[in-house]
């Protein structure tokens, strides 16, 4: 597949009787992405309470923190934490 492809689809269910309606019904226009192989800059990760500072440990057992994920890539639109699913 080219770069840059658009793939767009619409689906429905079937429940071995009757079809649901198609996704696209109602105007929710179809489902799709871009098919893009540039790899995304890495992210920067910062936080104040576990600052880059060179130190080989930080108190952290226990101790809440927040953390800062951010991209320079204009293609990057958001991040998911697989880590805690109630984040």
């Amino acid at each position: 597949m080219p770069a840059f492809t658009d793939v767009d689809w619409r689906v429905r269910g079937f429940d071995g009787t009757a079809w649901g309606p198609w996704s696209s019904d109602d105007g929710r226009g179809l489902c799709g992405f871009v098919y893009d192989t540039e790899q995304p800059a890495k992210p920067s990760v910062s936080s104040p309470e576990y600052p880059d500072d060179q130190k080989s440990w930080h108190d952290g057992v226990g101790s809440y923190g927040t953390f800062t994920v951010d991209s320079s890539s204009d293609d990057t639109v958001s991040y998911v934490n697989a880590g805690d699913p109630s984040v």
